[in-house]
């Protein structure tokens, strides 16, 4: 592991340690506060590499430079080197630092779990009444932090927001690992549920930053439910059943395509497998552009009575 002498920050998310520079302190997630990551946990330093001009071209995805080694490109952005132990952001000169940051705590560290050896699963988690926890699924605008955040406000704690980072134990059981203390919310979902609006994700984009109470330690996985939006009906819940189970955990990887760039299609096939025998997996399904949100929020306190 490189040694760095300039050390400005620390915290903790996704089970892992994160080191900053007095450079890439910058790039810090907006959150109210910062989380003290154990001593066993694995150390990823977060550092600035040579700023690349606004013509450099960059091309899109995530590509294997040398074993354990990878490039993350974002045209327009940065590109983002990529082992176990450091990510190095090599920023668009003049660029918005706003999406270097978006990119950054998104698809960068997406890569690095991968890496490592955990699964990133794109959903939003809330802790149970009865200690374990509940991940929220769906494709972009399926509603899986509006819908956390409200679990929020009706008294369950959050694990992870739009990224769960998943690690299996001993014996073989699942736990979410808190990720970062804020949510990502669109400017409707925030008049819904009556919060202020916070710092923009990007210049030009109705989106927000809220912060978000979190657990301070790993909560196991037992429920997973997958959102979606239809036209006109009623809310309607149905169990997840056979192989639609793995089909679900595979679809709702965070960055699936990442798992075939790193060659673990046959480990991950082996882990959705297992996992989709461990949880109780439903769908709800709500029409598209109705206020369904506290009907979606009863539905799901009434299952975990």
């Amino acid at each position: 592991m490189p040694a760095f002498s300039f050390l400005a920050m620390q915290f903790s998310s996704f089970g892992l340690v994160w080191r900053l520079t007095a450079t890439t302190a910058r790039w810090v997630p907006a959150m109210s506060s910062a989380q003290v990551g154990g001593a066993s946990c694995p150390v990823v330093h977060i550092v600035e590499g040579e700023e690349l001009l606004a013509h450099t071209p960059i091309e899109a995805g995530l590509f294997a430079a040398v074993q354990d080694a990878f490039v993350l490109g974002v045209p327009g952005v940065a590109r983002y080197d990529i082992t176990p132990e450091v990510i190095t952001v090599h920023a668009i000169k003049g660029g918005d630092p706003e999406a270097v940051k978006l990119f950054l705590w998104g698809s960068a560290v997406g890569a690095v779990l991968h890496l490592i050896g955990m699964w990133p699963l794109h959903g939003s988690t809330v802790r149970l009444p009865d200690g374990t926890a509940a991940m929220f699924c769906g494709h972009s605008g399926a509603g899986k932090s509006t819908t956390v955040a409200a679990l929020g406000q009706g008294g369950l704690a959050c694990v992870a927001d739009d990224v769960s980072a998943i690690q299996f134990d001993a014996q073989g059981q699942a736990w979410v690992y808190p990720g970062l203390p804020r949510t990502k919310l669109w400017g409707h979902a925030l008049a819904q549920l009556g919060l202020p609006q916070g710092q923009p994700i990007r210049e030009g984009i109705d989106k927000y930053y809220v912060d978000l109470p979190l657990c301070n330690a790993p909560v196991r996985l037992s429920k997973l439910y997958e959102l979606d939006v239809k036209q006109g009906g009623a809310i309607v819940e149905s169990p997840i059943q056979g192989m639609a189970r793995v089909t679900a955990l595979l679809t709702h990887t965070y960055r699936p395509r990442f798992v075939a760039t790193l060659g673990k299609q046959a480990a991950h096939m082996a882990r959705a497998a297992h996992l989709a025998r461990l949880l109780k997996m439903a769908r709800i399904t709500r029409p598209r552009g109705e206020s369904t949100l506290p009907d979606i929020v009863e539905k799901v306190l009434k299952d975990c009575a």
